[in-house]
């Protein structure tokens, strides 16, 4: 995203605002009681309050400078380190604990960091690994076991933050929850008789101590940290790592989820919908938003995602009619012969109605006199707690309902935009128009709230240069430097346009003279006279026929990356990255060293289209994209529809990583393109094909470069298409899941915002679903 502070005094002194996660924050600084480097020893900071003891430890290159090695070896006489129980300030009955811990232990219970909690009666707590898994032990009166089912026993850097407040606790691992609950009276309020152990229980005569390093311990005697505080640990730096505080931001009041309309996903991660006929491709009141269709359109939610008895919605909608009961949010079912929940509307008569349902399923409605005008951007929210509900419009003074216990849900009650779900089943209630900017809240925004949000400010568009360019040339058989690229590639994908012949990829962390071609699962292979060269405006080709056949005629699309590989610790397997975060584009080799893992992208933001393959044995090529999910894939090497897979893990890319499982078995390399949407620039999304020409999309710029795919047509090819391969009006397609020539020309307009499907091909336009990826 772009970051706020470089867009101030763009608008007269105004920060631009809808690249913002979190409107309204406040900064907070958390001090701990203890942090270690542990770079050459067990000194505290701040003023070395807390030392620890240590034995058998090694210094060596860590997370951050040196980190502390352990033996691994047995408890009594193996590597150590511990300090006193008074750390925690006098009880253990709140506290956080993070570290980071890289190891190798593959069997028994490896000891992270405790003070008690497994054996006799002895109350304390103890965290570690159990075969190679994240788990926790609390004791007081008796034991309760918590665990993860990630391994993190890989080798790699792993970070993780254990908070414990009087009861509730939660269990961070490298950002995320891994997992919380609670453990009911835990100490109560008294300190535990042994001293705090990381790495080795070894005053507790257990055996089992950390094969590995551990570093950058701090511990948090009288504090919680919240997700905003792990996130800022998760993300520290060599730069950070000297201070005994860290700084981070506090959203008041929280946003919980954060759609920019130009697809289902939340900007924060939390609560991603399912689009049914919602086009995507039309412009907003702030770049994109969801057209919806009047009849079958609607974003759906998992059960019990917006189930909050204190919410509030913000909204601007752009109605096409006035046709009755159009609903803009609800969280509503009715099941049990008792409806629950609640319904936000728009009636016949352009006013405003939203209908609670409290436990019993009685009724109870908030009406607008003020309407809302049709084919007019306007601003409406909604604001709940379980005494009140307000209706604002425009910024304007809110109606007011007052009720004790306003609404009650369902468990099973899902939250839509552009309809509601009737008894687990039908749709109803649809809206007929355009949504944009929708902004989600855990509590009761203010007027002084509500005033800042109908005042949003639109980010600009980035102004991309050097980072994409088509080049088509003339094969002369020998040497040939192609110097009109405009700029270094870091990516150069090249096809013959005359003759059937595969598609080759070549990058700059593969290296020269290498190729992996899109319409074939063979692994890398040499390409002695391929490309020999990146060169500073463009590229250098040898005499190999799939570069520079003589008379044989050629296009190439290049996309600029970051230059040399930098290695990247992101994820639980680490990478090397080439990253063009202002393009969005990025290139990602590893190694696997275990079947599920995470990868760091280094984009910046969380990835939406990933096109892999395996470099050193024969593979497929998946590809992952954000409209259609990551439970699904398709193969850039065949034209087979999208299906059901868990090749990309159980979770969405983050800011991050990407999940992914692509060998089934460890020492595999492999190669992964990414790119996310830039607006101006490039854009991955989706929409639905007509039969018909004349099908426009909007995407805020013009397009230089297109492919698209169908996601439940089999037999769709990945149709390629640029603006320098046009015969008269039509673009002429190739197909990067087959080795074809050049195919006849396909109507297709790259128009000034878009681009408009004149044409009734199936690729491209038949009455199916279809993604793809634009670039300006």
């Amino acid at each position: 995203m772009f970051g706020q502070s470089l867009l101030s005094g763009a608008f007269g002194g105004a920060a631009c605002t809808t690249d913002t996660d979190q409107l309204f924050t406040s900064d907070v600084t958390a001090t701990s009681t203890a942090t270690y480097q542990l770079n050459s020893g067990g000194t505290s900071i701040p003023s070395n309050t807390y030392p620890l003891t240590t034995r058998g430890i090694t210094y060596a290159a860590g997370k951050f400078g040196n980190a502390a090695g352990f033996s691994g070896s047995n408890a009594s006489t193996g590597s150590q380190l511990y300090v006193s129980n008074s750390i925690y300030g006098g009880n253990t009955s709140i506290f956080s604990v993070s570290l980071w811990v890289k190891c190798t232990n593959t069997s028994g219970d490896i000891p992270l960091s405790g003070n008690g909690g497994t054996i006799g009666g002895t109350a304390g707590y103890a965290l570690y690994l159990e075969s190679g898994k994240l788990s926790l032990t609390f004791r007081s009166s008796g034991e309760s076991f918590y665990g993860s089912t990630t391994y993190i026993n890989d080798n790699a850097w792993h970070h993780i933050v254990l908070t414990f407040n009087n009861g509730p606790f939660a269990v961070y691992l490298d950002g995320s929850v891994s997992f919380s609950g609670t453990t009911g009276n835990f100490l109560n309020n008294t300190t535990p008789s042994f001293d705090t152990y990381f790495g080795n229980r070894w005053n507790r005569n257990e055996s089992g101590v950390l094969s590995g390093q551990m570093d950058q311990i701090r511990v948090f005697g009288t504090t919680v940290l919240n997700q905003a505080a792990v996130t800022v640990l998760y993300n520290e730096t060599v730069a950070t790592s000297s201070s005994a505080s860290i700084n981070y931001q506090l959203a008041n009041p929280n946003s919980i989820a954060y759609y920019k309309m130009s697809s289902a996903a939340d900007q924060l991660g939390n609560y991603n919908g399912t689009a049914t006929n919602v086009n995507f491709n039309t412009e907003g009141k702030f770049g994109f938003a969801g057209a919806f269709n009047g009849s079958s359109s609607n974003i759906e939610f998992s059960a019990g995602s917006f189930n909050n008895t204190t919410i509030s919605v913000s909204a601007w909608i752009n109605s096409a009619s006035s046709a009755a009961d159009q609903s803009i949010f609800n969280s509503f079912d009715y099941s049990g012969s008792t409806s629950k929940g609640f319904i936000w509307k728009k009636n016949a008569n352009n006013t405003l109605t939203a209908q609670f349902y409290d436990n019993s399923g009685t009724q109870r409605n908030l009406n607008t006199t003020e309407t809302i005008t049709n084919n007019v951007w306007t601003n409406v929210v909604l604001t709940i707690s379980t005494s009140e509900a307000k209706i604002y419009i425009n910024n304007g003074t809110p109606v007011t309902l007052t009720q004790s216990n306003l609404i009650a849900f369902h468990s099973t009650t899902r939250a839509g935009i552009g309809s509601f779900r009737f008894t687990g089943g039908s749709f109803q209630q649809f809206f007929n128009g355009k949504i944009d900017q929708i902004r989600i809240y855990d509590s009761v925004l203010s007027a002084a709230n509500v005033s800042k949000i109908y005042k949003e400010i639109e980010c600009p568009e980035a102004t991309i240069v050097n980072s994409f360019n088509t080049v088509i040339y003339t094969g002369n058989g020998g040497t040939q430097s192609i110097s009109t690229v405009g700029f270094k590639p870091d990516l150069n994908w090249t096809k013959i346009r005359n003759l059937a012949y595969s598609h080759n990829l070549t990058d700059t962390i593969r290296g020269t003279n290498s190729q992996l071609r899109s319409d074939s699962t063979i692994s890398q292979t040499g390409a002695a006279d391929g490309i020999t060269s990146f060169d500073s405006n463009g590229f250098t080709v040898g005499s190999a026929g799939d570069w520079n056949g003589s008379s044989n005629t050629y296009v190439a699309w290049n996309w600029k990356g970051g230059g040399t590989a930098v290695s990247n610790t992101d994820g639980a397997i680490t990478s090397s990255v080439s990253a063009n975060k202002e393009a969005g584009f990025s290139i990602v080799k590893w190694t696997t060293s275990t079947s599920l893992a995470t990868v760091g992208h280094g984009l910046g933001a969380p990835a939406e289209l990933i096109i892999g393959k395996g470099i050193n044995w024969s593979s497929s090529w998946p590809v992952y994209a954000l409209p259609v999910g990551n439970d699904k894939k398709s193969s850039l090497n065949t034209n087979a529809a999208f299906s059901a897979s868990t090749i990309w893990g159980i979770t969405t890319p983050t800011a991050t990583t990407f999940n992914q499982d692509f060998t089934g078995t460890a020492n595999r390399t492999s190669i992964a393109y990414c790119w996310r949407s830039i607006p101006g620039y490039s854009r991955v999304g989706s929409y639905n094909g007509t039969s018909a020409s004349g099908n426009v999309q909007y995407l805020g710029f013009q397009p230089k470069w297109i492919i698209i795919k169908s996601t439940n047509l089999n037999g769709s090819y990945w149709m390629m298409f640029d603006n320098k391969r046009v015969s008269g009006s039509n673009k002429l397609p190739l197909y990067a899941d087959g080795a074809f020539a050049e195919g006849g020309g396909i109507n297709i307009s790259f128009d000034a915002n878009g681009f408009t499907l004149n044409t009734t091909d199936v690729n491209v336009n038949g009455a199916y679903e279809y993604i793809f990826l634009a670039i300006a």
